[in-house]
């Protein structure tokens, strides 16, 4: 049971609903219901309770390189992609206190007094056509942020700080967290991808900035300067084109402006309704001859009878469209349940790309 509370840091409930039936384990109305079914079935046999443990670690296991990731992509040159994997691959693991646990997190408390930086862990098993994936574990602060009334804090707190000209308060609580990096290289595809935990109120971007320093700095000793990661692949030309798409997904939140002079961002309260067949937009769309501009787009898949749906946001901004050639350098994956469902996600997003020139 000791990976129970990391996944449940991590995932999100439906995602876990998906795995117990994968994995032979219990289902529930919750993580709180799922722990006590778990802790239930743990009492009926050593056998059982082994089940369970390794059934929970293979669960974490996953969830350490798909969950809900901000990926930046690359392109390498083909001809170079599989030298590029196979030096990787003979990279070993780093002297870091990560180590003593991998692949369970340390303890926050823990996590305080280490240095900062990101250490490789895990070299993963070359796939049959030669890509390879690391996992580097870092250490990323999350801000928790709790507003209180007044009368929640009460006259006396409010008197003894001088905050009685203040109506509301907000608290912001932070703690270190455990991150699982990802740096995955496509021999197939040529792409090589840097993969972050996306943590809602903490920035990514500097997560993924710090991710390619690393890989640049295991790259420089065999390739030199002239394969350092340098520009990612610009996902912006893929808003309009997902959006224009109806064979793509289903839409669930577009940002766009339109020629009248307004800017709009929509959002589908349904999971499953497609947001470019919603009434009011489909009108609005019709007032406007068509005309959109999009510069941000959420698109969900599902497969039939699948309770999760994965889903890319390409968080683009209306600044961007203030330049002559709007550049995106990063998007947010969510709701894979494996990393071959995590690939076929982000291959959707590049087969709307222009083709590389």
């Amino acid at each position: 049971m000791e990976f129970f509370d990391p996944i449940r840091a991590r995932l999100p409930f439906p995602l876990m609903q998906e795995h117990c039936s994968i994995n032979n384990l219990p289902t529930a109305q919750g993580w709180d219901k799922l722990l006590v079914k778990l802790e239930e079935e743990i009492q009926i046999s050593a056998a059982r309770s082994a089940q369970i443990d390794q059934a929970l670690a293979t669960i974490f296991r996953e969830t350490i390189s798909v969950g809900t990731r901000a990926v930046k992509v690359f392109r390498l040159p083909p001809d170079e992609a599989p030298l590029i994997a196979a030096r990787l691959a003979e990279f070993a693991p780093e002297d870091s206190p990560f180590m003593a646990t991998y692949p369970r997190p340390i303890d926050s408390n823990e996590l305080a007094v280490m240095p900062a930086g990101v250490f490789l862990c895990d070299v993963g098993r070359p796939e049959q056509d030669g890509s390879t994936t690391l996992v580097f574990c870092g250490r990323r602060i999350l801000e928790e942020r709790e507003a209180r009334t007044r009368a929640q804090l009460g006259d006396a707190a409010v008197n003894q700080f001088g905050w009685g000209q203040y109506d509301e308060f907000v608290f912001v609580r932070r703690r270190y967290v455990q991150s699982f990096e990802i740096v995955r290289v496509d021999v197939t595809r040529a792409l090589l991808e840097l993969r972050v935990e996306d943590h809602s109120g903490v920035d990514s971007g500097s997560a993924l900035e710090q991710l390619q320093v690393k890989v640049n700095g295991l790259l420089a000793p065999h390739f030199g300067m002239q394969l350092q990661l340098v520009n990612p692949i610009n996902l912006f030309p893929a808003i309009k084109a997902l959006y224009d798409d109806q064979a793509a997904g289903i839409v669930v939140e577009l940002g766009f402006t339109t020629d009248t002079g307004s800017s709009k961002h929509e959002k589908m309260r349904s999971s499953r309704a497609d947001l470019r067949l919603e009434q009011f937009h489909v009108g609005g769309k019709a007032a406007v001859n068509g005309i959109l501009t999009p510069f941000r787009v959420a698109v969900r898949w599902a497969e039939e009878g699948q309770r999760t749906q994965e889903e890319v946001l390409l968080p683009g901004s209306i600044r961007m469209l203030g330049s002559a050639h709007p550049y995106l350098d990063h998007m947010v994956l969510s709701g894979a349940l494996t990393e071959a469902k995590m690939q076929a996600t982000l291959q959707r997003v590049v087969d709307h790309l222009p083709a590389p020139e």
